[in-house]
């Protein structure tokens, strides 16, 4: 990590440059951090792909019809971060591909490396 304390997501591992900040990551009162997403619905299979400029690019089975691209992916954040689906929510851009999702009871440092321990 940095000197000055920030985190960053990916790695050159993952097909990301080392050092590319989590800056669209907010830290929120009482263990809850807010998190940027683009979801690509219709895709062969349900994955998260990783973070590029602050933005974790998740891949999405379901088609965006009647919500259920976001019930999947509410469920895949679920499994990936191993948190009930209840400690999250859709903020902003529920019929968007960019969307803002709440997480409770993890703080930002935990998101990003329960995140990244799911890039394939």
């Amino acid at each position: 990590n940095p000197p000055d304390g920030s985190l960053e997501c990916g790695s050159s591992l993952h097909g990301f440059p080392p050092g590319q900040r989590l800056s669209e990551i907010i830290d929120r009162p009482a263990m809850s951090t807010l998190i940027e997403v683009r979801v690509k619905p219709r895709s062969s299979r349900s994955c998260i792909l990783g973070c590029e400029s602050g933005i974790w690019q998740v891949a999405l089975h379901s088609p965006p019809d009647g919500g259920r691209a976001n019930s999947e992916l509410l469920r895949l954040l679920s499994e990936a971060l191993d948190i009930p689906v209840s400690h999250l929510d859709i903020q902003g851009g529920s019929k968007s591909r960019n969307k803002r999702v709440s997480i409770e009871t993890l703080d930002q440092r935990e998101v990003i490396l329960r995140l990244n321990r799911q890039l394939e």
